[in-house]
């Protein structure tokens, strides 16, 4: 089985740690798994600091407001036996560790008390990969639905000592203006979502359906509604990576070479084998590539006869699809990174001897989102080792080609231009200029080989089309000897 892996996100460093043909990391394993609270906590230094007079106006209106109201809230006899031991302790962090109360409010909720459901307002789906971003870039906008829950507070702080009371129906004084914060607070996600997707970062995107405040207590309309919003979100997502999936097998297949193996393996038999980039689909996730076929022609012998000919074909190879690879101790145990580029990392793994590999590329280079595609010999005919070998070293660079094609900038090497004896290069159309620069034959032997007529039985090897830097896919090329 080969397996190969594409992750997508904004451009960035490669991480130091990274050497090409070295092992994958340790680090790899633990990087779709969320932060732990001291890593928030660290994230959450780093971007706002420790002091709560500096942090931004409405971040620090709304730490504010709630510290006002708690300690006049713990000096107000008719606040007497209101607080638990919960909300105490929550009261005495927030005074006196700020930085404190947050960071555990963002990594389990513990400060939003007032939604049902807080997730959105956590990193508890947000993979520690990502966790800087989510504190510069999503933290921000939770800001708006935050500062919906301190808008009674802020009302309460401004009534003299006799309404300042608990058991109150103040709520309905700021109830628009909590219904506005919630609804702008969905809007801006649903804007940065947008603003995810235009530049293909993918990553981020997969976060946002989650971040939508669906929580509304007494208007079950209202409620409806943001439901209804958080699953359109959600739909338009897995739309923009299905078409990210959908675009990138185009691709892959417009770069899988045309190769055509024919050997003899008796007297009496034929075996060919054609790849190309023509899939037959199986199922959504499934395709095969290629035939092979064997061929048994009416023979008769001493230890064998054939009465009547025989064809048996079938797919060459399969290929199962998925966007959805994740980094864990079983896959990263014994991967190699064979490549490394500004974008993304390229990491390879065969499994003992047999013919299973696993390649994976991340475009951020270490969490886990992207294209996979499983390779394994499909149902026809059984063919040689070094004829599947050569399969899977074509398909792995359709893949690579395509990788760069979607995501990456021109080929970091160009093959070096061979000798073109015997070559004939297709002319171009009528008013079309040809963009064949040069023509690469693998392995370069062969020319001499097939010149020299040494070899009777025949034998194997690759021709590309080459422009200035890339490879042509899908170019007709003709030999003759």
């Amino acid at each position: 089985m080969l397996v190969l892996i594409l992750v997508a996100g904004q451009t960035m460093a490669a991480p130091s740690w990274l050497q090409e043909g070295q092992l994958v990391p340790d680090q790899f394993t633990f990087s779709g798994e969320i932060p732990s609270i001291e890593e928030v906590r660290d994230v959450f230094l780093r971007v706002w600091g420790g002091d709560p007079e500096k942090w931004p106006e409405e971040f620090r209106k709304i730490h504010e407001v709630q510290v006002a109201f708690n300690k006049r809230a713990m000096s107000s006899s008719k606040f007497k036996e209101q607080f638990g031991r919960d909300a105490l302790e929550k009261i005495k962090v927030q005074r006196e560790d700020p930085v404190g109360y947050w960071v555990r409010s963002l990594y389990d909720g513990w400060g939003f008390e007032e939604w049902f459901n807080n997730e959105h307002l956590t990193v508890q789906r947000v993979p520690r990969a990502l966790l800087v971003r989510f504190m510069e870039e999503l933290f921000p906008l939770m800001w708006r639905d935050i500062r919906s829950s301190t808008h009674v507070l802020e009302f309460m702080l401004g009534l003299p000592d006799a309404k300042f009371v608990p058991y109150n129906n103040y709520d309905s004084q700021v109830l628009g203006k909590r219904k506005s914060d919630v609804l702008d607070y969905n809007q801006s996600i649903e804007k940065l979502a947008e603003k995810y997707i235009k530049n293909n970062d993918y990553l981020m995107l997969l976060l946002m359906p989650d971040r939508i405040d669906t929580n509304w207590v007494g208007d079950a309309g209202l409620e409806a509604s943001l439901v209804s919003r958080a699953r359109k979100l959600s739909a338009r997502v897995q739309e923009v990576v299905k078409h990210m999936g959908d675009r990138f097998r185009e691709a892959f297949y417009e770069a899988v070479p045309r190769m055509t193996y024919s050997w003899n393996e008796e007297p009496w038999s034929e075996n060919h084998v054609v790849l190309s980039g023509k899939p037959y689909p199986v199922s959504p996730n499934v395709d095969l590539l290629g035939t092979s076929t064997r061929i048994e022609h009416p023979f008769l012998g001493e230890k064998k006869t054939i009465k009547e000919q025989k064809v048996t074909s079938g797919g060459a190879m399969k290929l199962r699809w998925d966007t959805a690879p994740v980094h864990s101790s079983e896959f990263d145990k014994g991967a190699v990174v064979e490549k490394i580029s500004p974008r993304y990392m390229i990491a390879r793994k065969q499994y003992g001897e047999s013919s299973e590999f696993v390649i994976s590329l991340y475009l951020d280079h270490i969490s886990g989102f992207g294209h996979e595609v499983a390779f394994t010999p499909a149902e026809g005919p059984p063919f040689p080792r070094q004829i599947g070998e050569e399969m899977m070293e074509a398909v792995t660079a359709a893949f690579f080609e395509a990788a760069e094609t979607l995501y990456g900038g021109s080929q970091s090497k160009a093959a070096a231009p061979l000798d073109k004896t015997g070559l004939s290069l297709s002319p171009a159309e009528p008013g079309e200029q040809s963009r064949i620069k040069k023509i690469v034959i693998d392995p370069p032997e062969s020319t001499e080989i097939l010149a020299k007529g040494e070899n009777n039985e025949g034998i194997h090897f690759n021709v590309e089309a080459w422009d200035e830097m890339n490879r042509i896919p899908q170019v007709e090329i003709s030999v003759k000897k």
